[in-house]
């Protein structure tokens, strides 16, 4: 689902095995993110996510 928060668009994001990195995205340091994009289907609503593949610093 694409959001507005603080004048910024953001959109919901989903990775598995990525908890060792979770420092990286913490504070407010630029980071880039490998992903492809997928269809969450969860209570009969359809929304895009990306599938979060690795955090870089």
């Amino acid at each position: 689902m694409v959001k507005k928060q603080n004048d910024r668009h953001a959109i919901d994001a989903i990775g598995f095995n990525l908890g060792k990195k979770i420092d990286l995205i913490k504070n407010d340091d630029k980071f880039d993110i490998a992903y492809t994009i997928s269809e969450n289907e969860w209570n009969d609503n359809v929304t895009l996510q990306l599938m979060l593949k690795d955090i870089k610093a």
